[in-house]
């Protein structure tokens, strides 16, 4: 049965990794790494890498609670792009890249080509992104395929799920901040979070988070019940993807509109995540994109009777007339 507590091991590590992060990568931390070459920060990397953060055992719980902790800290270091790589494919040193350019500074990048995946050198024209750090436009003409479209799939899905989880834990911080925010401000005599336009649109960001939390912890479970091989299935990444860009984009706007102009200003914290959080948000291609894939899976029998745990108790729903009728190849 789904627990939606993290394991104490899970726990135990989060909490440590929580408190390397605090005393490492802290608010100037961050801005200093966005003002460096490629947007990285090498002391925050030598300290997660003493951590062992690169050597974690391919546990989907773990994994995904690492990200958490790494989103909350909005840590400069491309380890989500890294690890489902390693983990899937056995290589080092190449980030993942396949729907959209590949951070700077790794030496290679795994793209798609015409019939699967492959590695290019991750070399190219730089370009600044709204989180601080640069994508490079690398040659996917030189990518020499490697691995097929099953591989694809398993690279997609675990990513997907790493960079919601990434999000999740930056949606969470930006919450707290905008709490604390609403909590110190005085406005006609009282702070702004005694006012209900404040509380409210406060209260809709912390249960989209919150949400959000579960069910990345949800798609972690799938990934590691037995058969899935700490891998999960497609339609499960591309779900928790694709509402993890929602819950990013509602909590940045509601805690903004709740801070009003202060958000937006450059001493604020509140702007170094919801810059990531949109920047992110158009790494793994666009939620459309997503949700057409996930009506093609479920609207197709012999991929939707392949999806294990979808339906609750395994018993399945009737897909109704109009659904049946559609032409599904579109």
């Amino acid at each position: 049965m789904f627990d939606e507590r993290w394991s104490d091991e899970t726990r135990e590590v989060s909490s440590a990794l929580r408190s390397l992060l605090e005393g490492t990568c802290d608010e100037p931390a961050v801005r200093a790494a966005e003002s460096s070459a490629d947007g990285r920060s090498r002391e925050v990397e030598q300290h997660l890498r003493e951590f062992g953060l690169h050597d974690l055992p391919a546990e989907p719980e773990l994994l995904a609670a690492v990200s958490v902790e790494l989103g909350r800290s909005l840590a400069p270091v491309p380890w989500v792009e890294l690890t489902a790589v390693r983990i899937l494919l056995d290589v080092e040193d190449a980030v993942y890249a396949l729907e959209s350019d590949p951070p700077a500074g790794p030496g290679s990048a795994v793209v798609a080509t015409a019939s699967g995946i492959g590695l290019v050198a991750n070399q190219g024209e730089r370009e600044r992104t709204a989180a601080g750090d640069f994508l490079v436009r690398v040659d996917r003409g030189l990518a020499e395929q490697r691995w097929g479209e099953e591989d694809a799939q398993k690279l997609r899905a675990l990513t997907h799920m790493l960079a919601a989880a990434r999000v999740s834990g930056a949606a969470s911080k930006l919450v707290e901040i905008g709490v604390t925010y609403a909590k110190e401000r005085q406005a006609f005599g009282r702070s702004i979070g005694s006012y209900q336009a404040v509380a409210h649109k406060l209260a809709d960001a912390a249960t989209a988070a919150e949400g959000l939390e579960l069910i990345v912890k949800k798609t972690a479970w799938l990934a590691a019940r037995d058969g899935a091989n700490g891998v999960p299935q497609p339609i499960f990444g591309l779900m928790t993807w694709s509402h993890a860009v929602e819950v990013g984009r509602l909590v940045a706007r509601n805690v903004h509109q709740c801070m009003a102009g202060f958000g937006a200003t450059l001493e604020s914290p509140a702007q170094l995540y919801s810059r990531r959080l949109r920047s992110w948000a158009l790494r793994l291609g666009r939620p459309g994109d997503a949700h057409r894939e996930i009506a093609r899976i479920l609207l197709t029998p012999q991929r939707r009777d392949a999806v294990e745990g979808l339906w609750h108790e395994e018993r399945g729903v009737t897909v109704p007339r109009w659904a049946r009728e559609l032409d599904v190849t579109v």
